[in-house]
């Protein structure tokens, strides 16, 4: 169980108590954590600032989220992403552990290029188009996207 000693201003971020890490504490994703008890005393810092407010008290928690995104259908041969967390790792081969060659965004479409033997991953050409960071496409896991039929 990990105890919650901040948020963003944004809601987008969970500062957690850690031992082990620089300064006993990190940031983690919101889409990556549930927390299970009241956060409503602990810290929040204010997106893009310094300044922060401190809690009375800084309550004990255990930490997980779920997130429900959706996405208009894309037309035949196309992709569409829909992950929850802040970006979608575009990857230089069908694996989790293959380098990351570039990134996709929620309701970013992609010209669906190729599959895996196992339907897992889905290989997407690059595009400019949106925040432009992936621009020689790559692989993605299927899960995170709607493909067009």
């Amino acid at each position: 169980m990990d105890k919650v000693v901040g948020l963003s201003s944004d809601g987008l971020w969970v500062e957690l108590a850690i031992d082990k890490a620089p300064g006993g504490a990190g940031w983690v994703s919101a889409n990556f954590v549930t927390v299970q008890g009241s956060i409503t005393d602990v810290k929040i810092t204010k997106v893009g600032a310094d300044q922060t407010t401190t809690p009375s008290a800084t309550p004990a928690v255990t930490v997980t989220t779920q997130t429900t995104v959706t996405v208009a259908p894309p037309a035949p041969g196309m992709a569409t992403v829909k992950t929850a967390g802040p970006r979608l790792r575009v990857r230089s081969q069908p694996s989790a552990d293959a380098p990351i060659v570039g990134y996709a965004y929620t309701g970013e479409s992609y010209r669906v290029v190729g599959k895996s033997d196992d339907g897992k991953w889905i290989q997407i050409a690059g595009s400019t188009i949106g925040k432009g960071e992936n621009p020689n496409g790559g692989w993605v896991s299927a899960e995170f996207l709607v493909i067009g039929q």
